[in-house]
């Protein structure tokens, strides 16, 4: 026994089904291992253990994510420090990246403000906040009561951004998105206007107000930032000049595809983050 005999269990638990991640299957069948707040101190023991992140065989690989998910569903407190520091050494390509901000988000309101924190450390890379911005809007879905208070952190961060963190701000006024929050509309205009959003992440303000309902259609044709340019220009280069961006559609909202969906070109993304704009 390394652990404790609940624990354990989930050392033979089995690999982590990519296709199914975090539906209600999946959460059901922890829940029927008959975890308890008891388990907390092994759950984290065993999702903090390195030696397993070294293993190149199932079901030992899986199991600190299994660990991690469990805590998640408990909403273990104690789990919320481990998982941000985590959060920033891990490889935004690794999939555990998109595993932390889930198991937070099931942790729920105690997770809020040490996220926040988290968010306004000058010490800790832009890159590394990220992925954190989405679990606010995850937490006030879970659990509306929060929303008011989650809405406001995200708004108060966008009002301390700076151009050099646009890419940060784009993240934040998707998650504004997500909670539809059109009666900020104006503190996002403005950080349009001073040109502190990276349109690669959510578009130009047209297309902002369009998700929000407060416009029908474009007066503009869309913008094209200058990474969109230069990876066009280097296409052109390689594929001649005749090379047509349209050629290679990307999915529109009449595809009826979720924000937090997916992407259905495959790169593993959420559609927001990949071919929504």
């Amino acid at each position: 026994m390394r652990y404790s005999a609940n624990v354990d269990n989930l050392l033979s638990y089995g690999a982590i089904d990519f296709q199914k991640r975090w539906s209600k299957e999946v959460q059901e069948g922890y829940l029927r291992l008959g975890f308890t707040p008891d388990d907390i101190p092994a759950l984290l023991q065993l999702a903090l253990d390195e030696k397993l992140f070294w293993e190149e065989e199932e079901p030992l690989y899986s199991a600190p994510y299994h660990a991690w998910r469990v805590l998640g569903l408990l909403k273990a407190e104690q789990a919320i420090s481990p998982l941000l520091n985590e959060f920033q050494q891990v490889d935004p390509e690794d999939w555990f990246s998109e595993e932390i901000p889930n198991v937070l988000a099931l942790i729920g309101e105690k997770a809020i403000l040490p996220m926040l924190a988290y968010l306004v450390d000058e010490n800790i890379d832009e890159d590394a906040k990220l992925g954190i911005t989405g679990v606010f809007s995850q937490i006030a879905q879970n659990e509306p009561e929060f929303k008011a208070q989650c809405q406001e952190i995200l708004v108060s961060c966008l009002k301390q951004i700076t151009t050099q963190e646009s890419t940060l701000a784009g993240f934040l006024v998707s998650a504004l998105l997500d909670l539809d929050a059109r009666e900020e509309i104006e503190i996002i205009r403005e950080a349009f206007q001073h040109g502190y959003i990276d349109i690669d992440v959510v578009g130009d303000i047209e297309q902002v107000e369009i998700e929000l309902g407060l416009r029908q259609q474009r007066s503009t044709p869309r913008p094209i930032s200058p990474k969109i340019q230069a990876i066009r220009e280097v296409l052109k280069q390689n594929f001649g000049a005749e090379y047509d961006d349209d050629e290679n559609p990307k999915p529109t909202k009449s595809v009826k595809i979720g924000r937090n969906d997916l992407c259905p070109c495959g790169s593993g993304k959420k559609y927001k983050k990949c071919c929504l704009h």
